[in-house]
């Protein structure tokens, strides 16, 4: 063996033995590392009033739902989401959408109420301005409930796009549904009065 060989062989093995020393002390470094526990901090004024506000709402939940079987929870959450689905679409308007959110509503509507609707598209004409109409229902309760019929009474917020001019008001919009096979269907809408925002 020359004298050059020697010399890459010994540098070769003092590279792997450093290397090896290298990640002995490495890995022996991790698994003596602390674990970091992290104690919980103390509760702001507003996490504490934001718990309160959520412990009080699951109690009004709670007192609510005392008392109702489990039916009558889930046919007045069935009514509740046929109502507020037909205010939203029903008060979503666009004079650009040819009537469109009033025919997206006949499958949810009774006959003689999609006819009232077909009345209105035929009589009204559309004007050159850009209008558009967006409501959102803020909250929501049964008002009325017995043979077949609810009334449900909603607070809605709407969003009024008159040419460019935008405004925000609200206003309380009543529905009438009535009892068809399994469904829920409008039958009548009365739209309460308007409450320019302040």
């Amino acid at each position: 063996m020359s004298h050059k060989t020697r010399n890459i062989i010994i540098i070769l093995l003092a590279v792997a033995v450093i290397t090896l020393v290298v990640w002995y002390f490495v890995a022996k470094q991790k698994d003596n590392q602390p674990v970091i526990v992290e104690e919980p901090m103390a509760k702001t004024s507003q996490q504490v009033k934001k718990d309160k506000t959520e412990n009080q709402i699951v109690d009004n939940l709670e007192k609510k739902v005392a008392g109702k079987s489990q039916e009558e929870i889930s046919l007045e959450a069935k009514i509740l989401g046929s109502a507020r689905f037909f205010i939203e679409r029903y008060g979503s308007f666009s004079s650009q959408a040819d009537w469109q959110n009033l025919k997206d509503l006949e499958p949810f509507v009774t006959d003689s109420m999609y006819q009232g609707f077909e009345n209105v598209m035929n009589r009204a004409q559309t004007g050159e301005k850009y209008y558009s109409l967006s409501t959102k229902v803020l909250s929501a309760k049964i008002n009325d409930f017995a043979d077949g019929e609810a009334w449900v009474l909603a607070n809605t917020q709407k969003q009024e796009n008159n040419n460019g001019q935008e405004s925000v008001f609200y206003q309380e919009i009543e529905v009438k549904l009535i009892s068809v096979g399994d469904d829920w269907l409008v039958d009548d809408v009365e739209i309460g009065v308007k409450k320019e925002n302040k």
